[in-house]
């Protein structure tokens, strides 16, 4: 997987700010967040806050253990897992 373009958090963040309902909005933003690279863990905080958003907001819970299994463990991202069940 290819880093993401310098320009993909900014833009990302326009997205949520204009659609700040739509949760697969957030778990796009996550994958972004992911793809930013940098130092390790840099964006961790942010990926769990725009995964736990849009699990909230009702994205599909196998998107998340699936793609971010490395994530499933937080403490965060376990209350909004638990919410949707």
């Amino acid at each position: 997987m290819s880093p993401a373009a310098p320009t993909a958090a900014d833009d990302i963040e326009k997205a949520m700010r204009l659609a700040p309902n739509a949760p697969y909005v957030y778990f796009d933003a996550a994958a972004i967040y992911e793809r930013l690279g940098g130092e390790p863990g840099q964006y961790r905080d942010r990926i769990e806050s725009c995964l736990s958003r849009a699990l909230e907001l009702g994205a599909n819970p196998r998107l998340v253990t699936n793609k971010f299994p490395g994530f499933v463990d937080d403490p965060d991202i376990q209350k909004a897992l638990r919410a949707d069940v």
